[in-house]
């Protein structure tokens, strides 16, 4: 979807095609956060916030956050994860906690 390609060596039967689908999936998801944080960071560098991406553990992206900031730091977190690229069908939710 985002330009990967995985390449599949010898017979392409029913196991290869729950794999290539896996894959799709597993791969949208790991360039859609990678492409959202590097688009948070940036807006936070940006704003000159002090907010930080700490780590991304699979869907998760844990933000420290100083008090003063933390309600531009959630609309930003939503915003930009949410538009981080367009899938057909499928909209793209946040949730903050």
């Amino acid at each position: 979807y985002l330009g990967r390609i995985r390449l599949f060596d010898g017979e392409f039967g029913s196991r290869q095609q729950r794999q290539a689908k896996a894959t799709l999936l597993q791969q949208i998801e790991a360039d859609t956060l990678r492409l959202a944080i590097m688009r948070l960071e940036a807006k936070f560098r940006q704003l000159k916030m002090k907010s930080r991406i700490v780590m991304a553990i699979h869907d998760a992206v844990y933000v420290e956050s100083p008090d003063e900031e933390e309600e531009l730091a959630r609309y930003w977190i939503k915003r930009i994860m949410e538009e981080a690229v367009e899938l057909p069908i499928i909209p793209l939710e946040v949730e903050i906690r």
